[in-house]
């Protein structure tokens, strides 16, 4: 019991002392806004007299311009009254700068996401203040290894694949281009950093976020390409389950190309607008029936649905 007493007595008094601290960063917070304030109005003060000096240096100059004929010692003083005009104009714009610079300007609209000053401190030239961050627009960033630098240029399109973000926004897949490239590798992981810029008109990205930067490093004339669920994969051999004019499976050796990750490129072992099996129930074997959605023909032995290899230009990597 003794302990716990002493426990809470020292809980207390940490709790003091963080009051504490809390109302002298407030009492610092409101001189620095009072400071502030004075300022301002300083500078506010100070455009009004200059302003006022100007008005009188004007007045006066207009008055010696037309005495000029009447009176000739006024024609002496239109140097010295021009000269005070300058010196009236130079002084407005200095106060009119001292009342601009009582406030921080961002170059655009944005959040401040940090602080690097206390309230109530001095500051210098130079010195940060926050850190200000837009999100109308946001950069990501990534590394590739340095061999398909010859492949990877500015205004390479990538498509991005945002982590945490729902299908409402497009299953989080973003298209956008390579930005900018860092040609020099790192000599440690062999790697380059490319950035990309991505437009947040949905404004449901945040600074912080990952996700998957996927970049065709090639684009292949692809004269047949299959679903890449169509492709069986075993110990030395790939196949395609090929269905025949009279519904049934022939799987056929084939040899694969380039790949986008949804489609892969045929090389050798299929023509094109042959049907296959993209996706079925159970292994497909030799000679097995299928049924084909919208046939009349119907069979037990097996169901499947059907796909054409496509042909044409597909990006492919």
């Amino acid at each position: 019991m003794e302990v716990q007493a002493k426990a809470v007595i020292v809980a207390q008094g940490q709790i003091r002392a963080a009051s504490e601290a809390l109302d002298s960063a407030k009492q610092q917070q409101q001189i620095a806004v009072n400071n502030i304030s004075v300022v301002k109005r300083q500078a506010e003060a100070n455009i009004t007299a200059a302003r006022a000096r100007l008005d009188q240096a004007n007045s006066q100059l207009k008055i010696a311009n037309s005495n000029t004929a009447q009176n000739p010692a006024y024609t002496e003083n239109l140097v010295a009254l021009s000269s005070a005009v300058s010196i009236a104009v130079a002084q407005l714009a200095q106060a009119q700068e001292l009342l601009f610079q009582t406030e921080i300007r961002a170059p655009f609209d944005g959040t401040i996401t940090g602080r690097k000053v206390d309230p109530g401190s001095n500051l210098t030239a130079g010195q940060e203040v926050v850190e200000l961050q837009t999100t109308d627009w946001l950069f990501g960033t990534t590394n590739f290894p340095i061999e398909f630098s010859k492949d990877i240029k500015v205004g390479t399109p990538a498509t991005i694949l945002i982590d945490g973000l729902s299908s409402e926004v497009g299953k989080g897949e973003i298209t956008a281009s390579i930005n900018s490239l860092n040609i020099a590798a790192d000599q440690g992981t062999r790697q380059f950093t490319a950035r990309v810029k991505l437009q947040n008109q949905s404004m449901s990205l945040r600074p912080g976020m990952f996700g998957t930067i996927k970049i065709a490093s090639q684009t292949v004339m692809a004269r047949v390409a299959v679903p890449q669920e169509s492709i069986k994969k075993s110990i030395g051999s790939t196949t395609v389950a090929v269905i025949g004019k009279d519904n049934k499976v022939s799987i056929r050796s084939v040899t694969t190309g380039a790949t986008d990750g949804k489609y892969v490129e045929i090389v050798e072992g299929l023509m094109p607008l042959e049907r296959i099996v993209s996706l079925s129930y159970q292994s497909m074997k030799d000679g097995q029936e299928v049924k084909i959605p919208g046939d009349k023909k119907e069979s037990s032995k097996g169901k499947s649905d059907k796909s054409a290899p496509q042909s044409g230009k597909s990006e492919l990597k």
